[in-house]
């Protein structure tokens, strides 16, 4: 099944007889097949599951050393996942072997200036990927390696290399020691969610790294914290199903403990919002049938009804405050000490009641004379953040005419078999938000460029989350995704 290149996971058994002559062939398909390890049909055999089939292949390797394809490793080929269970039981001195072939390929693109999609690139990181699958259970058997491994993540996870390299180099640190693998992962855990920078790409590595972490350290826990909250129940619904899911998901890891904690947080308050939500809407339903019934819509219940919409500056004040962390629930078990911030909520809540309580309805309740005052205070408070917010939408306004643009041009040339200059020369000629939108349509479109990008590098614009977007493509194109 390995070595013939026209059969896959099963061969039929007559195939089997030509070549094992000297086998009882249907016995020993009957006794796999009885055995639950195998499956027949239509003269046909295959196991259950590819693992089997390895197991077997492994076997042979071990009695046979001088059979092992080395170059199935570096060139990501049929006997790439058996050589993976091979390299986890295999002896130490055979283990060494593999570890300075795939260094010997590895240090290719490390220590030359070796141009992006060429062979040498190919091989060096199926070779970096290799050695994050085979020797992640037995680390022990790498200190002799280990300076070099380390050197060599430490060079390909820099600010601003390639992004495929450095979502393998990053995989790759679970071959490191727990501070060596936790200070790489938050080095590129790229998450500035006030300025709009985070990389879901790089994430994903960073996410599958960190599973093989002891434990996090506080600042990783938060950086986590803020991923979930920011980002990843942006891109989908944060259902309440779907919270449960992502924690039962994260138990798969102890690290993950103070993350699970937080999203459990984020579910209850879900559940209360919902609550209050529907409690809410039966209750200015029932003024608003009041209000019909006495004719006085235009004064005294109309007031009433649109106080909702002038909590809208305390929810923006609200969110301006908190934006880090989403769960009130989990900061408010975390951060007791914080006075400042329990401050600043109670005072922008104080100044909203005075605002409420300074209606003329709703004023003649309130027997404290300075209190609506403070309604005037208030009144201007709200109106600079809310000003605020409408210079932010308008500066965003600014280049959205010529950005649509460009999009709309660059969508009307893509075409398969595009060259990979005319990706890169409009990927830079748009912002962030349309950069995504145009790597979103070629994905889309199902688009395989030619060609090579210009200076033979990936494009990449300061690690932004286009950028990832790009990669990710790129990956598929040169096939590195198997």
């Amino acid at each position: 099944m390995f070595e013939t290149p026209g059969y896959g996971l099963d061969i039929s058994t007559t195939e089997l007889e030509k070549r094992l002559p000297d086998y009882p062939i249907q016995d020993v398909v009957k006794i796999l097949v009885k055995s639950k390890l195998g499956r027949e049909g239509k003269g046909r055999f295959s196991f259950i599951h590819r693992r089997f089939n390895e197991f077997f292949v492994v076997l042979d390797f071990l009695n046979n050393p001088g059979k092992i394809p080395m170059e199935s490793i570096s060139g990501n080929k049929r006997y790439r996942d058996a050589l993976v269970l091979y390299t986890e039981i295999v002896d130490v001195k055979k283990a060494e072997e593999i570890v300075e072939y795939c260094l010997s390929y590895i240090s290719r693109i490390v220590e030359y200036d070796t141009d992006w999609g060429t062979t040498e690139y190919s091989e060096a990181i199926h070779c970096l990927r290799f050695l994050g699958d085979g020797f992640k259970a037995r680390k022990h058997n790498l200190e002799k390696y280990y300076q070099d491994i380390y050197n060599i993540i430490n060079v390909l996870t820099e600010r601003g290399g390639n992004l495929i390299v450095r979502k393998h180099a990053i995989e790759a640190s679970v071959l490191l020691k727990q501070e060596d693998a936790e200070d790489v992962i938050n080095r590129n855990f790229l998450l500035n969610i006030g300025g709009g920078v985070y990389n879901v790409y790089l994430i994903q590595a960073v996410l599958e790294a960190s599973k093989y972490l002891d434990e996090f350290s506080k600042s990783l826990s938060s950086k986590f914290i803020m991923y979930y909250a920011n980002v990843y129940f942006r891109q989908r619904p944060a259902t309440p199903m779907r919270v449960r899911r992502t924690i039962k998901v994260l138990s798969m890891s102890n690290a993950f403990k103070p993350v699970r904690f937080f999203l459990k947080c984020y579910l209850i308050e879900q559940i209360i919002l919902g609550l209050l939500i529907f409690i809410m809407f039966v209750f200015f339903a029932w003024l608003l049938i009041v209000a019909l019934r006495e004719n006085s819509v235009q004064k005294d219940y109309l007031k009433i009804l649109v106080m909702p919409l002038l909590g809208l500056p305390l929810f923006l004040l609200q969110w301006l405050i908190t934006k880090r962390v989403k769960s009130l629930l989990y900061w408010f078990f975390k951060n007791k000490i914080d006075v400042a911030r329990v401050l600043m909520i109670l005072i922008g809540g104080f100044l909203l009641l005075s605002y409420f309580l300074s209606l003329e309805k709703l004023g003649e309740l309130v027997f404290i004379e300075w209190l609506p005052v403070w309604g005037g205070i208030a009144g201007l408070v709200m109106l600079i953040i809310i000003v605020m917010f409408l210079s932010e939408v308008i500066n965003n306004v600014r280049y959205a005419k010529y950005n649509k643009k460009v999009l709309t041009t660059a969508k009307n040339r893509v075409h398969n078999g595009m060259k990979r200059e005319v990706i890169e020369a409009y990927f830079y000629g748009l912002d962030g938000f349309y950069q995504e939108r145009f790597i979103s349509y070629i994905k889309k479109q199902q688009i395989v460029p030619t060609g090579n990008w210009t200076d033979g590098e990936l494009p990449n614009v300061d690690d932004n989350n286009a950028s990832g977007m790009l990669a990710e493509l790129e990956e598929k194109w040169l096939e590195l995704d198997r």
